[in-house]
């Protein structure tokens, strides 16, 4: 499973052991069971024994949906650790033929280890249209018309409007962007401050990877109001590998 695989490294990542996670969810649409749940699965080849486990079906939102679900536990003290898992086998759900669908959707999974903090702020604003619902769509083939024998699931793939989709998302994100920088008490330009900030640092990276055997303190600049302190230790670990892999 890809879903057991992003777990386990980013269990890895955060040097934190299965069994210490109490939440695991999984966002998917196109888990290959229905019961058990993926998360359930996850917890039974990762060995998080003391999880909860479920899984929730929030489409291309999903992700972000199930860290929102993650944090309300963690915020409420429901739940001390929670791992989250976004994992998707879209391949089946595509028709190869449809140009308009092929080239955007495919397999893939991700995952993050979360852990309460007191005092912790995490900002959010999410919202949904049910009326626009058509602009993309997969039906289920868990339907008695699908089930027999050389059925045509050709209706059951995705089928995507994307006018539709690109106005809404034209129309629609930016003012979301704004409604959560109002609530955290941001600006536009402190955001632009920073991706300047992680776009140098990215830069940085590059030449240290072209440059392995240099010192990595000069890549950092300590003093700058947009240095990214996981910089220095992405870059560590970077290093490390470029130099073992050559």
């Amino acid at each position: 499973y890809m879903a057991a695989r992003a777990a386990e490294e980013a269990l890895s990542d955060a040097g934190m052991r299965p069994e210490e996670i109490d939440l695991l969810l999984v966002s998917t649409m196109s888990s290959e069971r229905i019961m058990p749940c993926a998360a359930c699965e996850v917890q039974k080849l990762i060995g998080a024994v003391n999880a909860a486990c479920f899984d929730l079906n929030g489409a291309c939102t999903g992700f972000l949906l199930a860290l929102n679900t993650a944090q309300a536990y963690l915020g409420q003290q429901i739940y001390r650790r929670a791992l989250v898992i976004g994992s998707e086998t879209l391949s089946h759900l595509t028709n190869w033929e449809d140009r308009s669908t092929c080239v955007l959707f495919g397999d893939g999974a991700g995952a993050v280890v979360l852990e309460a903090e007191e005092n912790a702020v995490y900002t959010q604003a999410v919202h949904s249209i049910g009326s626009k619902g058509e602009a993309l769509t997969c039906v289920s083939r868990n339907q008695q018309q699908f089930i027999e024998k050389d059925a045509d699931i050709s209706s059951t793939y995705m089928l995507m409007d994307g006018k539709e989709v690109f106005k809404f998302a034209v129309s629609k994100v930016p003012e979301v962007i704004m409604e959560v920088l109002e609530k955290a008490g941001k600006t536009k330009e402190e955001i632009m401050t920073a991706i300047r900030g992680l776009k140098q640092e990215i830069g940085h990276l590059k030449n240290s990877m072209e440059n392995p055997h240099g010192d990595i303190k000069t890549v950092m600049h300590p003093s700058e109001d947009t240095r990214l302190h996981w910089a220095r230790e992405y870059l560590d670990k970077a290093k490390q590998t470029y130099v073992e892999a050559g």
